[in-house]
């Protein structure tokens, strides 16, 4: 009975976790800006906890023997999380009011976050290694245990982004959430710290055997560990953007997605019974070819979505369907490459060479190689990289690194299981398809159109509608770029001046048929300007940078600061440069690539003008 409390309670500490998470990051969007950099800081600085948390509490669990003891030490820390966030407000207050010079630049920002976030996740990251130290009472069940435990804490991040968004915010708001949930965590530590576990946590005359271990290197699985925690994050950041572009962005994107990935890994790790070399590679192989299929799937989504939503009325009682209709089809295209990519992690502790002593200090450094890797992924790949290469490119490299790790494996497992030492038929077989494999997907690039032209905003069937699941028309986007942030893409229509800017799929402005609006957003703001000869201008967002540079005709107008978000919309802006009367070369005229909240906070100028282009906002931030 003290056990499956224990375990609700593990569960419960997931749902919590991701609580924090979901409010810790709607927080600092403001503080940050909203664009993707706040984004990732907290998610990396959130893993990067955790791999900290996971390396110390593994090293304790050998300095401590009594299993009490050491789940009481772990529910103090819990408490103390708990603590932490009823008062973060007070202490997000010391950078939000008090020195919002402090996250000036990026190491500002990096500082400032690793200062608020890495002491309530380094005391996370104590969860996994803890608990897999003090459940089991004997040796069949180390590996079981730490699935289970694997499974409910994971599953319970999956309600906890569920809870998050759509309760706990709407009912208590960010901060009285934070002061609510800090205290169930609170009251949540009170069943660790009155545990009354007998023995010690060292279990004795326990071999490698009986323990099941695998017989390829040690470091290996903890390249595994790390492997897959570079490519399963770095795909759930790159999916944040696919379904952006699928759906719209919105709020609810992010929440989606995470709730496709956690669910996934929680269902995998708890259906999870068998544990050996083999069933390792056989779910390496199949979490290869489903992620490579949900590849292939990724240029239609756009066309089904939409054929969903010209199948319903413009009706309020169709919206909450049609998002349902749009988590299955998300759920179908993710769910079998994430729940077979999900073994590895369990799988990789379960075959790693331990004994009934440092069995907890194993766990913890794998997931520390795992968490790292986490970490890498949505940092250096998933972010950092997108502003070199495109989003199919950063897919097919994430899954690429998975294939290399599956050769390996194959290679030391050939070489020292005796069974297929010598079947050079079955291994050569085995080998060219997955060089096959590799090749086609490698080399096959996506035809983007339904992502230039935002099929998310058809509200009536158009005419590439219903012309088969597997139907696309031609791409004729003169330029397409993705960033850490935005997806930009140029197109042109008949009119030789008919060329638009596509932000996210969204026509962002146009020279030809947004000409009054662009102007006008210029001309009717100028005129109720006060009538001095030093006008100070503020343009959020380039656009075209026609109305920057029609503002910059006027003579009484000194300086125009322009904030824009993306750098991509800044980088294609040449084609615009013989309409926009050359923004970039008229010395009124200054560039600040930057959130416009966060620009506004910080400058010391005050503006005659303030002008937003677009004029109609329309998505989150």
């Amino acid at each position: 009975m003290q056990k499956k409390i224990i375990l609700f309670v593990v569960f419960s500490t997931g749902v919590i976790a991701l609580i924090y998470q979901v409010l810790w990051q709607h927080m600092t969007s403001i503080l940050l800006g909203s664009d993707a950099r706040s984004a990732t800081l907290v998610v990396a600085v959130f893993l990067l906890g955790l791999s900290f948390g996971n390396y110390f509490f593994g090293v304790l669990s050998t300095k401590i023997a009594k299993r009490s003891l050491f789940l009481q030490v772990y529910g103090y820390v819990e408490v103390l999380i708990g603590f932490y966030a009823i008062f973060f407000p007070n202490i997000f207050s010391l950078f939000f009011e008090t020195y919002p010079q402090a996250t000036d630049g990026l190491i500002g920002q990096i500082v400032v976050t690793c200062i608020l976030y890495l002491p309530p996740t380094i005391g996370m990251g104590a969860t996994i290694p803890v608990l897999t130290s003090v459940l089991p009472e004997g040796d069949a069940e180390i590996n079981n245990l730490h699935t289970k435990i694997y499974a409910y804490n994971t599953l319970g991040a999956l309600l906890g982004i569920i809870l998050g968004p759509f309760y706990i915010i709407p009912e208590f708001g960010i901060t009285t959430g934070l002061v609510f949930v800090g205290i169930i965590n609170v009251l949540l530590s009170l069943f660790y710290i009155a545990n009354r576990l007998e023995g010690n946590i060292e279990k004795i005359n326990i071999t490698h055997e009986r323990l099941n271990i695998g017989k390829l290197p040690q470091w290996f699985y903890y390249l595994l560990a790390f492997t897959s925690g570079v490519s399963l994050l770095c795909l759930e950041v790159l999916w944040f953007r696919i379904w952006g572009l699928t759906i719209g962005t919105s709020f609810i994107v992010f929440h989606m997605v995470v709730a496709v990935f956690v669910g996934s890994l929680g269902i995998s790790g708890l259906l999870l019974k068998k544990y050996s070399d083999r069933t390792l590679i056989f779910s390496i192989a199949l979490g290869i070819l489903l992620l490579a299929a949900s590849y292939i799937v990724v240029p239609y989504l756009p066309m089904w979505v939409s054929n969903a939503r010209a199948l319903m009325t413009n009706h309020e009682a169709g919206y909450p369907i049609f998002y349902v209709l749009c988590f299955c089809f998300l759920a179908l295209t993710l769910f079998p490459g994430i729940y077979f990519s999900g073994r590895l992690l369990p799988m990789s502790y379960a075959l790693s060479a331990k004994n009934g002593k440092n069995f907890g200090r194993v766990c913890s450094l794998v997931y520390f190689f795992n968490t790292l890797g986490t970490f890498v992924g949505s940092v250096f790949i998933g972010h950092l990289l997108m502003e070199y290469i495109s989003i199919d490119q950063v897919y097919r490299l994430a899954v690429g690194l998975i294939i290399a790790i599956l050769f390996v494996a194959g290679i030391f497992y050939w070489s020292r299981h005796r069974e297929f030492k010598d079947d050079k038929q079955k291994s050569l077989i085995f080998c060219s398809a997955l060089v096959i494999l590799a090749l086609i997907f490698l080399n096959s690039k996506w035809n983007r159109v339904f992502h230039v032209i935002g099929t998310f905003r058809d509200r009536i069937a158009e005419g590439y509608n219903f012309k088969g699941p597997f139907t696309l028309p031609p791409m004729k986007a003169l330029h397409l770029e993705d960033g850490h942030n935005t997806t930009v893409a140029i197109l042109k229509g008949t009119h030789p001046l008919d060329i638009s800017i596509m932000v996210n799929g969204k026509a962002d402005s146009s020279i030809l048929g947004d000409y009054s609006t662009v102007s006008l957003c210029a001309i009717l703001p100028y005129l109720q300007a006060p009538k001095t000869k030093h006008l100070n201008a503020l343009v959020v967002g380039l656009g075209t940078g026609f109305t920057a540079g029609m503002l910059g005709r006027f003579p009484d107008v000194a300086t125009i600061d322009t904030v824009e978000i993306a750098s991509k919309v800044i980088q294609l802006n040449s084609y615009f440069q013989t309409q926009n009367f050359d923004v970039f070369k008229n010395p009124k005229i200054k560039i600040h690539l930057q959130d416009a909240f966060r620009f506004l906070r910080r400058t010391p100028e005050i503006y005659d003008i303030v002008i937003s282009e677009p004029s109609n906002p329309w998505v989150q931030g």
